[in-house]
């Protein structure tokens, strides 16, 4: 299981700071030349959404496997 959280975790620090320096890249060129570039913009949303739907899943994820299951031997007793 360490191998699936590493591979989570990589994934949202690989889209997390793709859209955060897309971002900064664009306001600094924002500020430099006075235009912003739409490519860097894209980008920086797609990541930063792609991030979001990565942390959301791991969420989910764990969410799941802290349930417990009912035991066999626990679904007569009702």
């Amino acid at each position: 299981m360490p191998e699936r959280e590493s591979t989570s975790s990589s994934l949202l620090l690989l889209f997390f700071v793709t859209g955060l320096s897309c971002f900064g890249f664009s306001l600094f060129i924002k500020m430099l030349d006075g235009n912003h570039s739409d490519l860097l913009i894209w980008t920086g949303c797609i990541a930063s959404s792609l991030g979001l739907l990565t942390l959301l899943a791991v969420w989910i994820s764990r969410l799941a496997a802290k349930k417990k299951k009912p035991h066999l031997a626990d679904k007569g007793k009702n």
